[in-house]
């Protein structure tokens, strides 16, 4: 089973690449357009921010990078209104996680050579 909260959602994204065989692949992938919607940007962003790193890092078998890539320009934004209005709340951890959306993501992953887990 997997959660469509986002970032619940991104983290087992993450721990799913380091899985032998990828069990909850398809799952996830079939979740992706629920979880990737900008539509939930306004309520704890880092929440969002938490699922786009999770398909960054479980790849295009999961989610495919322009529509992280699409989400990173709505964030931008957000994170610029939100700024402009004087909004704080959770400032350091919506832009930590953001960055690590949009830093090297093509080092994200699993790279060859990194353990997997049997279950």
């Amino acid at each position: 089973r997997v959660t469509d909260d986002a970032l619940g959602w991104g983290l087992e994204a993450i721990f799913d690449t380091y899985i032998e065989g990828r069990p909850r692949r398809r799952a996830l992938a079939a979740l992706a357009p629920r979880v990737l919607r900008a539509s939930r940007l306004p309520s704890l962003p880092f929440r969002l921010y938490g699922a786009m790193i999770g398909a960054r890092v479980a790849g295009e078998e999961v989610a495919q990078a322009s529509v992280v890539d699409g989400l990173v320009e709505a964030a931008l934004a957000h994170e610029a209104q939100a700024e402009e209005a004087g909004y704080e709340e959770h400032s350091s951890i919506n832009r930590v996680m953001l960055a690590m959306c949009i830093l090297a993501p093509g080092a994200l992953g699993r790279q060859v050579g990194d353990p997997t887990v049997r279950m």
